[in-house]
């Protein structure tokens, strides 16, 4: 795809509003696990190319995709390890083990690394606010393997048995991971290969014009609804940083997808609509550094409210929406003073 879709940068916005909402406050939307990561994944696969990627090698397209993915995600960890280093020295906590212990972390890329032991006496991998960035490392892990299955499954031609075999086998493999292995895998591998079978389904979707035809079929996202709702019921919450897709992994897929496809026509509908594209398409181009920094801005927004004496502001149901608005004007807003006065390099953003 040559020029940029407005839908797509939409779908986007909407995907990391969902992600701030989840991190905000999970007990108001605790379908959003099985929405936000299928959609980016997804996405990612829906705007892959088949014949444009034929005249490059592989290792070059993968280098091309990981270095896009790694540099902001080296960027935005060591900014927040500086702060994360600044925060325990003034409090007088700083050792030479928790820098290490902390850099280590970030560079293994995983929430934890033993399964069914405690936090206390695990090993956190994310421990300076930087735990959404799990996501780019575990994005990068999964091109690697989706370009694989173009390259020498698929040969850069559709074929949907092919197609439909790779991801079976993906599915059994993440599976497995999951059930068996005692520690969690770095860069999150076990379920960059189910964020694989989203980007297969992404290829599909596009293969088969599925944006174009659910202009036209009002009924379908009616349909997906219902069925994401009860089949939701069914499978539960979600939660892929901790290996959590509810209680089974090919129900979790099928609601990825069905939840994609409403947030597709909502998607194509609000483009229509020039307010809420220009909204919506802004922060769709910006869901990197959203990504990055909302859980910071959050966290020192709630330590000054609680500090300043407005306390129980955070016992108020209600007291979501500002955490909300906060946490997403804030990360904008640091976008534009990087952007506009300070000009960093947007690709790096």
């Amino acid at each position: 795809m040559g020029k940029r879709l407005d839908y797509v940068d939409i779908a986007k916005g909407l995907g990391i509003l969902l992600v701030i909402m989840g991190h905000v406050e999970y007990r108001y939307v605790p379908s959003c696990g099985s929405v936000h990561i299928p959609l980016f994944f997804i996405l990612a696969g829906y705007l892959c190319d088949l014949e444009r990627k034929n005249d490059i090698s592989y290792g070059t397209c993968v280098g091309r995709r990981v270095k896009r993915l790694l540099i902001p995600y080296l960027i935005y960890n060591f900014l927040l390890w500086l702060k994360y280093i600044l925060k325990i020295v003034v409090s007088h906590e700083f050792t030479v083990g928790l820098a290490a212990k902390s850099v280590a972390g970030f560079l293994y890329s995983a929430a934890l690394f033993y399964k069914d032991v405690p936090s206390s006496e695990n090993f956190e991998g994310f421990v300076f606010g930087n735990g959404p960035l799990w996501f780019l490392t575990a994005m990068a892990a999964a091109s690697a393997v989706f370009y694989f299955v173009i390259y020498f499954v698929l040969r850069h031609r559709f074929d949907i048995k092919k197609i439909l075999l790779s991801m079976v086998v993906l599915c059994v493999a993440s599976w497995a991971l999951c059930e068996y292995l005692p520690i969690y895998l770095p860069w999150s591998f076990e379920m960059a290969l189910l964020g694989t079978i989203f980007m297969l389904i992404g290829l599909c979707l596009r293969h088969y014009k599925v944006a174009d035809r659910i202009k036209k079929q009002f009924w379908l996202p009616i349909v997906c609804l219902v069925a994401f709702k009860l089949l939701h019921e069914v499978n539960g919450t979600a939660n892929l940083a901790l290996q959590d897709y509810g209680k089974y992994m090919p129900l979790y897929i099928l609601l990825g997808l069905l939840s994609f496809l409403v947030g597709l026509f909502v998607s194509v509908w609000l483009e229509k609509w020039a307010p809420a594209n220009k909204i919506f398409s802004y922060i769709g181009q910006n869901t990197l550094i959203i990504l990055a920094l909302h859980m910071t801005i959050l966290s020192v927004f709630v330590g000054v409210v609680g500090k300043i004496g407005f306390a129980w502001l955070l016992e108020w149901g209600g007291f979501f929406v500002i955490k909300f608005l906060v946490a997403l004007l804030g990360s904008l807003a640091v976008y534009e003073i990087l952007t506009r006065f300070i000009k960093v390099p947007k690709k790096f953003l």
